[in-house]
């Protein structure tokens, strides 16, 4: 009994230095705050500001609490990560994705805990390490050097949270993180759209975010796609949560992405969601209710929003899917000519071009073109054995959580990572989506999962705990 009121008094003295420790961060960050305010007046000195203002208590929370800062923050800006370009430095999530990194590496370190990382995660080393070697033989050297550090960095995140050993309250944080920053990114879509500032100029009127300068822009396409995990997240968390304000808010939420989705007129984003929320359908008990109420949120969508998707849907056999269908033409082409090494990571244009000018087309799609599908871009660019590690790779992480039961907790967070994998293999059936961070999130998601359920068995979780799944 006198042990475990000392264990309580000990945890109360605990909180009570941390929240002394925020206190004195913040104090001093607005004494910094306002000596720099003299330096507001440009957008440096707003930085400067800003920095000198937040810096000390993220910093302090960086420190004692990675999850919430800056995991918690990069998850949140994930969905709206091409407007935060900062220029030379890359985006404001690219620094957050560093910082993240840092300051989990340094919490493990301080607490001497990891996790071993789950078997799934060899396949991406193995990917990435033949990636690296394709570099001896690519078409155009330079190419894969500039772009194959944005993906090393993204796997680089992954191993990292991978090892974390994150509890059941920090993923919650992480999940609920998810879907406010994508809620509140749709938000702003919509309202961006219909100021007229999203409205392209093209025929089609697909909303493009910017942020005003020119200096950032989110490709339609992709901006539906970063929408499936929310999603997929939002509905299970309406049927699952007992909060009754949580599910309003959650359904608010899932009628702004869908509306997104719709005012993209991404039909590889729309088919996407469609294929997330399918699976949801099939999987969960509540697949009526499900099915009923998205479904009455999509007709009051498309009811209200226009018919430029559905247009699009229309238009596709007379324009071959936006020239995609003579991309995957001659990309098949270029495909046998590098079947078994490939041309080289991020060199699938330059093997494009080669067979370019021995193909009849349809419809002109020039010169130099992206391959929008991971399936033939991988194929191209890695031969048939780069292929097989990125198949591998997303089957072992739709696998990874196989072991949560239909009785478990956990079992319908489980599904929507499953749906949203699914959904986002089908939108990178159209697009280029591996070296985007918001295709990172369902694999970073499911790894914090498994680590969270270990840790419940084992509160003393380490380096071997991978033994207690088996993955």
């Amino acid at each position: 009994m006198n042990t475990m009121v000392g264990y309580l008094r000990l945890k109360e003295r605990g909180r009570r230095a941390t929240l002394i420790g925020i206190g004195l961060a913040s104090v001093l960050g607005f004494i910094a705050a306002r000596a720099s305010t003299a330096l507001a007046g440009t957008k440096t000195g707003i930085a400067l500001s800003l920095l000198v203002t937040l810096g000390p208590p993220l910093l302090y929370a960086a420190v004692i609490a990675p999850i919430v800062f800056p995991l918690g923050a990069y998850v949140f800006l994930v969905p709206l990560d091409g407007l935060l370009d900062t220029g030379a430095v890359g985006t404001v999530t690219k620094i957050l994705g560093a910082a993240t990194a840092g300051a989990l590496v340094l919490y493990m370190l301080r607490r001497k805990r990891a996790v071993e990382p789950p078997h799934a995660a060899v396949w991406w080393l193995l990917l990435y390490l033949w990636s690296t070697a394709s570099l001896f033989w690519a078409i155009d050297p330079p190419t894969a050097q500039t772009a194959l550090p944005t993906v090393l960095e993204l796997f680089g995140l992954y191993i990292v949270v991978a090892i974390f050993p994150i509890k059941m309250a920090g993923l919650r944080n992480i999940i609920n993180m998810a879907i406010a920053g994508s809620a509140i990114a749709a938000l702003y879509a919509v309202y961006f759209f219909h100021t007229g500032a999203g409205q392209a100029a093209a025929a089609d009127s697909r909303l493009f975010l910017s942020n005003g300068d020119g200096s950032g822009v989110i490709n339609p396409d992709h901006l539906a796609a970063a929408m499936v995990l929310p999603v997929a997240l939002s509905c299970v968390a309406i049927i699952y949560n007992r909060n009754l304000l949580v599910r309003l808010v959650c359904l608010a939420g899932v009628g702004a992405m869908l509306w997104t989705v719709d005012l993209s007129s991404s039909r590889g984003g729309a088919l996407a969601v469609g294929a997330a929320i399918l699976y949801l359908m099939v999987r969960d008990r509540h697949r009526l209710a499900l099915g009923a109420g998205l479904g009455a949120i999509i007709v009051a969508v498309l009811a209200t929003s226009g018919q430029s998707l559905i247009q699009r849907f229309a238009t596709m056999t007379v324009n071959g899917g936006a020239g995609r269908s003579d991309i995957w033409h001659i990309g098949f082409l270029a495909f046998k000519e590098h079947w078994l090494f490939g041309a080289g990571y991020a060199n699938f244009p330059f093997a494009y071009d080669s067979a370019f000018i021995r193909v009849p087309e349809l419809f002109y799609t020039k010169w130099h073109r992206a391959s929008h599908d991971i399936i033939l871009n991988t194929a191209v660019e890695l031969g048939v054995v780069g292929l097989i590690l990125l198949i591998c790779a997303w089957t072992s992480h739709f696998r990874l959580l196989s072991f949560i039961k239909p009785e478990h907790p956990l079992y319908p967070l489980r599904t929507a990572l499953e749906a949203s994998m699914i959904g986002l293999f089908v939108a990178g059936l159209f697009a280029d989506i591996m070296s985007m961070k918001y295709a990172w999130m369902p694999f970073m998601l499911a790894v914090l999962t498994r680590t969270a359920i270990l840790s419940e068995r084992n509160p003393q979780i380490n380096a071997n705990a991978n033994a207690n799944v088996n993955t």
